[in-house]
Protein backbone atom coordinates (compact mmCIF):
# COMPACT_ATOMS: atom_id res chain seq x y z
CA UNK A 1 0.00 0.00 0.00
CA UNK A 2 1.13 3.67 -0.83
CA UNK A 3 0.34 6.60 1.59
CA UNK A 4 -0.50 9.66 -0.03
CA UNK A 5 2.28 11.93 1.71
CA UNK A 6 1.49 14.69 -0.85
CA UNK A 7 -1.40 15.80 0.67
CA UNK A 8 -0.89 19.00 2.26
CA UNK A 9 -0.99 19.29 5.59
CA UNK A 10 -1.83 22.97 7.70
CA UNK A 11 -0.37 24.09 10.87
CA UNK A 12 -3.14 23.14 13.42
CA UNK A 13 -1.68 26.04 15.58
CA UNK A 14 -2.54 28.80 13.12
CA UNK A 15 -5.99 27.97 13.99
CA UNK A 16 -8.42 28.24 17.00
CA UNK A 17 -10.88 25.39 16.99
CA UNK A 18 -13.92 25.82 19.00
CA UNK A 19 -17.31 23.99 19.09
CA UNK A 20 -20.44 25.08 19.58
CA UNK A 21 -24.69 24.22 19.67
CA UNK A 22 -26.10 26.16 16.17
CA UNK A 23 -29.64 25.10 17.22
CA UNK A 24 -31.68 23.10 18.95
CA UNK A 25 -35.44 22.20 18.15
CA UNK A 26 -38.18 20.82 20.43
CA UNK A 27 -41.09 19.39 20.13
CA UNK A 28 -43.98 20.15 23.36
CA UNK A 29 -47.55 19.39 23.52
CA UNK A 30 -48.16 22.55 25.11
CA UNK A 31 -47.71 25.59 23.32
CA UNK A 32 -45.88 27.91 26.02
CA UNK A 33 -43.56 30.15 23.75
CA UNK A 34 -45.25 33.10 24.90
CA UNK A 35 -44.71 32.60 28.90
CA UNK A 36 -40.94 31.13 27.79
CA UNK A 37 -39.32 35.09 28.23
CA UNK A 38 -36.57 33.45 25.65
CA UNK A 39 -34.91 36.40 23.05
CA UNK A 40 -37.39 36.61 20.61
CA UNK A 41 -34.25 37.19 18.49
CA UNK A 42 -32.98 34.12 17.58
CA UNK A 43 -36.29 31.53 18.13
CA UNK A 44 -38.69 30.26 16.31
CA UNK A 45 -42.38 28.81 17.08
CA UNK A 46 -43.91 26.70 14.55
CA UNK A 47 -47.67 25.67 16.39
CA UNK A 48 -48.62 22.05 15.85
CA UNK A 49 -52.26 20.87 16.91
CA UNK A 50 -51.63 17.07 17.90
CA UNK A 51 -53.38 14.69 20.18
CA UNK A 52 -56.31 17.34 20.57
CA UNK A 53 -53.18 19.58 22.33
CA UNK A 54 -52.33 22.97 21.20
CA UNK A 55 -48.48 21.77 20.67
CA UNK A 56 -45.26 23.22 18.70
CA UNK A 57 -41.92 22.49 17.31
CA UNK A 58 -39.54 25.58 18.68
CA UNK A 59 -36.12 26.35 17.33
CA UNK A 60 -33.31 27.98 19.65
CA UNK A 61 -30.42 29.55 17.25
CA UNK A 62 -27.16 30.23 19.03
CA UNK A 63 -28.57 28.79 22.39
CA UNK A 64 -27.00 30.36 24.95
CA UNK A 65 -26.98 28.00 28.13
CA UNK A 66 -29.50 29.37 30.20
CA UNK A 67 -32.01 29.19 26.95
CA UNK A 68 -31.72 25.47 27.81
CA UNK A 69 -32.05 25.24 31.52
CA UNK A 70 -35.19 27.89 31.07
CA UNK A 71 -36.49 25.27 28.35
CA UNK A 72 -35.44 22.52 31.04
CA UNK A 73 -37.56 24.30 33.69
CA UNK A 74 -40.56 25.13 32.18
CA UNK A 75 -40.78 22.03 29.60
CA UNK A 76 -39.84 19.51 30.51
CA UNK A 77 -42.05 17.41 28.75
CA UNK A 78 -41.06 18.27 26.11
CA UNK A 79 -38.48 15.91 23.48
CA UNK A 80 -35.55 17.30 21.77
CA UNK A 81 -36.20 16.76 18.09
CA UNK A 82 -33.37 18.28 16.17
CA UNK A 83 -29.76 19.57 17.71
CA UNK A 84 -26.77 20.85 14.81
CA UNK A 85 -23.51 21.20 16.36
CA UNK A 86 -20.45 23.16 14.51
CA UNK A 87 -16.90 22.86 14.41
CA UNK A 88 -14.77 26.27 13.50
CA UNK A 89 -11.25 26.51 12.60
CA UNK A 90 -10.15 30.32 13.00
CA UNK A 91 -7.29 31.55 11.87
CA UNK A 92 -5.77 33.10 14.40
CA UNK A 93 -4.66 36.76 14.84
CA UNK A 94 -6.73 40.32 15.10
CA UNK A 95 -4.63 41.64 12.58
CA UNK A 96 -4.00 39.22 10.10
CA UNK A 97 -4.56 40.45 6.59
CA UNK A 98 -7.77 39.54 5.31
CA UNK A 99 -6.51 37.87 2.42
CA UNK A 100 -4.07 36.03 4.16
CA UNK A 101 -6.70 35.04 6.57
CA UNK A 102 -8.80 33.41 3.55
CA UNK A 103 -5.91 31.80 2.47
CA UNK A 104 -5.56 30.10 5.49
CA UNK A 105 -9.11 29.71 5.94
CA UNK A 106 -9.29 27.56 1.87
CA UNK A 107 -6.29 25.62 3.30
CA UNK A 108 -7.86 24.08 5.93
CA UNK A 109 -11.25 24.24 4.43
CA UNK A 110 -9.37 21.49 1.69
CA UNK A 111 -7.45 19.19 3.86
CA UNK A 112 -10.86 18.61 5.47
CA UNK A 113 -12.11 17.72 2.19
CA UNK A 114 -8.66 15.53 1.86
CA UNK A 115 -8.92 13.76 5.24
CA UNK A 116 -12.61 13.78 6.42
CA UNK A 117 -14.71 10.12 6.67
CA UNK A 118 -18.17 10.66 8.18
CA UNK A 119 -19.32 7.18 6.61
CA UNK A 120 -17.95 5.47 9.94
CA UNK A 121 -20.54 7.38 12.04
CA UNK A 122 -23.61 5.46 12.67
CA UNK A 123 -26.41 6.13 10.58
CA UNK A 124 -25.08 8.34 7.65
CA UNK A 125 -25.64 7.12 4.84
CA UNK A 126 -22.78 7.35 1.92
CA UNK A 127 -23.87 10.84 -0.46
CA UNK A 128 -22.11 13.59 -1.41
CA UNK A 129 -23.10 16.75 -3.25
CA UNK A 130 -22.43 20.16 -3.73
CA UNK A 131 -24.17 23.70 -3.53
CA UNK A 132 -23.18 27.32 -4.32
CA UNK A 133 -27.00 28.55 -2.61
CA UNK A 134 -30.56 27.68 -2.79
CA UNK A 135 -31.98 26.08 -5.76
CA UNK A 136 -28.37 24.72 -6.94
CA UNK A 137 -27.00 21.48 -6.46
CA UNK A 138 -24.54 19.25 -8.26
CA UNK A 139 -23.12 16.32 -8.06
CA UNK A 140 -19.67 14.88 -6.62
CA UNK A 141 -19.95 11.18 -8.35
CA UNK A 142 -22.36 10.65 -11.53
CA UNK A 143 -20.46 9.07 -14.29
CA UNK A 144 -17.42 10.23 -14.76
CA UNK A 145 -18.01 13.64 -12.49
CA UNK A 146 -15.99 13.14 -9.60
CA UNK A 147 -14.59 16.86 -8.06
CA UNK A 148 -14.35 18.73 -4.68
CA UNK A 149 -16.90 21.70 -3.70
CA UNK A 150 -15.00 24.82 -4.52
CA UNK A 151 -14.20 27.83 -2.54
CA UNK A 152 -17.63 29.54 -2.99
CA UNK A 153 -19.66 25.45 -2.49
CA UNK A 154 -20.54 24.34 0.48
CA UNK A 155 -20.23 20.21 0.93
CA UNK A 156 -22.84 18.04 2.20
CA UNK A 157 -22.18 14.65 3.28
CA UNK A 158 -25.30 12.32 3.74
CA UNK A 159 -29.02 12.95 3.40
CA UNK A 160 -30.85 16.09 5.50
CA UNK A 161 -33.74 15.53 3.64
CA UNK A 162 -34.54 11.77 4.58
CA UNK A 163 -37.36 12.09 1.55
CA UNK A 164 -33.62 11.12 -1.04
CA UNK A 165 -32.35 8.65 1.87
CA UNK A 166 -32.49 5.11 1.53
CA UNK A 167 -35.10 3.82 3.71
CA UNK A 168 -33.87 0.53 4.90
CA UNK A 169 -31.13 2.27 6.24
CA UNK A 170 -30.86 4.22 9.18
CA UNK A 171 -30.37 8.05 8.83
CA UNK A 172 -29.42 9.88 11.83
CA UNK A 173 -26.68 12.45 10.67
CA UNK A 174 -25.92 14.95 8.21
CA UNK A 175 -22.92 17.01 7.42
CA UNK A 176 -21.94 20.46 6.16
CA UNK A 177 -18.78 21.92 4.85
CA UNK A 178 -18.06 25.57 3.81
CA UNK A 179 -16.20 28.92 4.69
CA UNK A 180 -18.22 30.82 6.97
CA UNK A 181 -17.97 34.71 6.18
CA UNK A 182 -22.04 35.76 7.16
CA UNK A 183 -24.50 34.77 9.70
CA UNK A 184 -28.41 35.73 9.88
CA UNK A 185 -28.00 36.79 6.70
CA UNK A 186 -25.61 39.44 7.77
CA UNK A 187 -21.65 39.99 7.15
CA UNK A 188 -19.48 39.03 10.18
CA UNK A 189 -16.00 40.34 11.21
CA UNK A 190 -12.96 39.11 9.38
CA UNK A 191 -11.64 37.99 12.56
CA UNK A 192 -14.83 35.85 12.83
CA UNK A 193 -14.25 33.83 9.53
CA UNK A 194 -13.76 30.17 9.52
CA UNK A 195 -13.54 27.45 8.10
CA UNK A 196 -17.35 25.55 9.66
CA UNK A 197 -18.04 21.91 9.84
CA UNK A 198 -21.39 21.03 10.62
CA UNK A 199 -23.12 18.05 11.93
CA UNK A 200 -26.94 18.28 12.75
CA UNK A 201 -28.97 15.26 14.14
CA UNK A 202 -32.54 14.40 12.82
CA UNK A 203 -34.56 13.15 15.38
CA UNK A 204 -33.77 9.93 15.09
CA UNK A 205 -30.58 10.25 16.05
CA UNK A 206 -30.99 12.22 18.82
CA UNK A 207 -33.34 9.78 20.02
CA UNK A 208 -29.96 6.86 19.16
CA UNK A 209 -27.91 9.22 21.52
CA UNK A 210 -30.03 9.71 24.24
CA UNK A 211 -30.96 13.42 23.28
CA UNK A 212 -34.43 13.00 24.32
CA UNK A 213 -35.53 15.20 27.08
CA UNK A 214 -34.58 18.42 27.55
CA UNK A 215 -32.62 17.48 30.73
CA UNK A 216 -30.74 15.10 28.53
CA UNK A 217 -28.54 17.44 26.89
CA UNK A 218 -26.84 18.60 30.16
CA UNK A 219 -25.49 15.11 30.64
CA UNK A 220 -24.18 14.47 27.46
CA UNK A 221 -20.83 13.69 26.06
CA UNK A 222 -20.46 16.00 23.12
CA UNK A 223 -17.55 12.97 22.52
CA UNK A 224 -20.15 10.92 21.09
CA UNK A 225 -20.52 12.93 17.80
CA UNK A 226 -16.82 12.22 17.15
CA UNK A 227 -17.17 9.54 15.28
CA UNK A 228 -18.60 11.86 12.40
CA UNK A 229 -15.70 14.36 12.68
CA UNK A 230 -13.36 11.61 12.00
CA UNK A 231 -10.08 12.15 9.88
CA UNK A 232 -7.92 9.27 7.85
CA UNK A 233 -4.81 9.21 6.45
CA UNK A 234 -5.76 7.23 3.17
CA UNK A 235 -3.44 4.74 1.82
CA UNK A 236 -3.98 3.13 -1.73
CA UNK A 237 -4.09 -0.41 -1.70
CA UNK A 238 -3.15 -3.22 -4.10
CA UNK A 239 -5.23 -5.13 -6.57
CA UNK A 240 -6.62 -8.11 -5.88
CA UNK A 241 -6.02 -11.08 -8.52
CA UNK A 242 -6.06 -15.00 -7.98
CA UNK A 243 -2.68 -16.81 -8.10
CA UNK A 244 -3.90 -18.66 -11.33
CA UNK A 245 -4.82 -14.97 -13.19
CA UNK A 246 -1.25 -13.55 -12.50
CA UNK A 247 0.26 -16.37 -13.00
CA UNK A 248 -1.21 -17.14 -16.50
CA UNK A 249 -1.15 -13.33 -17.64
CA UNK A 250 1.58 -11.45 -15.34
CA UNK A 251 2.68 -8.38 -17.73
CA UNK A 252 -1.12 -7.65 -18.23
CA UNK A 253 -1.74 -8.08 -14.38
CA UNK A 254 1.00 -5.63 -13.88
CA UNK A 255 -0.38 -3.33 -15.93
CA UNK A 256 -3.86 -3.45 -14.79
CA UNK A 257 -2.42 -3.02 -11.16
CA UNK A 258 -0.85 0.05 -12.05
CA UNK A 259 -3.67 1.84 -13.92
CA UNK A 260 -6.67 1.15 -11.14
CA UNK A 261 -3.74 2.17 -8.10
CA UNK A 262 -3.31 5.31 -10.53
CA UNK A 263 -7.38 5.89 -10.90
CA UNK A 264 -7.60 5.78 -7.35
CA UNK A 265 -5.00 8.32 -6.36
CA UNK A 266 -6.08 10.56 -8.19
CA UNK A 267 -9.75 10.16 -7.42
CA UNK A 268 -8.34 10.82 -3.86
CA UNK A 269 -6.70 13.64 -4.99
CA UNK A 270 -9.58 15.43 -7.17
CA UNK A 271 -12.22 14.22 -4.73
CA UNK A 272 -10.98 13.70 -1.06
CA UNK A 273 -11.02 11.11 1.73
CA UNK A 274 -14.92 10.40 1.71
CA UNK A 275 -14.84 8.88 -1.96
CA UNK A 276 -13.57 5.71 -0.34
CA UNK A 277 -17.59 4.89 -0.70
CA UNK A 278 -16.68 4.57 -4.19
CA UNK A 279 -13.33 3.38 -4.34
CA UNK A 280 -12.54 0.42 -3.17
CA UNK A 281 -8.57 0.40 -3.33
CA UNK A 282 -8.43 3.50 -1.17
CA UNK A 283 -7.44 1.96 2.83
CA UNK A 284 -9.27 3.88 5.40
CA UNK A 285 -9.94 1.89 7.95
CA UNK A 286 -9.32 2.20 11.61
CA UNK A 287 -5.20 1.90 11.20
CA UNK A 288 -5.46 4.76 9.15
CA UNK A 289 -6.92 7.75 11.50
CA UNK A 290 -4.90 11.12 11.29
CA UNK A 291 -3.97 11.58 14.82
CA UNK A 292 -3.75 14.88 15.14
CA UNK A 293 -7.25 16.05 13.43
CA UNK A 294 -8.66 13.12 15.39
CA UNK A 295 -6.97 14.20 18.91
CA UNK A 296 -8.20 17.94 18.22
CA UNK A 297 -11.70 17.80 17.41
CA UNK A 298 -12.71 15.41 20.56
CA UNK A 299 -10.71 17.81 23.02
CA UNK A 300 -12.95 20.45 21.22
CA UNK A 301 -16.01 18.64 21.72
CA UNK A 302 -15.03 17.72 25.30
CA UNK A 303 -14.67 21.80 26.08
CA UNK A 304 -18.58 22.18 24.83
CA UNK A 305 -19.59 19.47 27.22
CA UNK A 306 -17.83 20.77 30.01
CA UNK A 307 -19.15 24.29 29.26
CA UNK A 308 -22.90 22.65 29.26
CA UNK A 309 -22.19 21.12 32.62
CA UNK A 310 -20.62 23.99 34.27
CA UNK A 311 -23.30 26.15 33.62
CA UNK A 312 -26.03 23.84 35.21
CA UNK A 313 -23.79 23.56 37.99
CA UNK A 314 -23.94 27.42 38.35
CA UNK A 315 -27.37 27.55 38.18
CA UNK A 316 -28.24 24.83 40.55
CA UNK A 317 -25.72 26.66 42.73
CA UNK A 318 -27.25 29.86 42.87
CA UNK A 319 -31.03 28.90 42.67
CA UNK A 320 -33.12 30.49 39.85
CA UNK A 321 -32.00 33.50 37.87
Amino acid sequence: MRPLSALPEPDFKLFKLSSKIDFIRYFSFVNKSIDLHLPKSHIEYKPLRANGHDGMLMTIHDPDYYDLIIVDRELPDATIDAIEVSCDYTPKGKGLPLTERHERIEEMRQWVISHLLPWQGEGIQAATRVSRGRGHSAHVFKGVIRRRARTEETMYYGHSNSMYADRTKPNFASMRLYKKVTDNNGSLLPPKHSCRLELTLTQLGCNHFGLTSPESIFNFEFREFGQYFRFVNPEIKQPIFSKNVRDRHHRIVKHLEKEMMREAEETLLRVGSHAASHVELLNVDRHHRHTEGNRRILHSLDDLSRRVKKHLQFVREWGSF
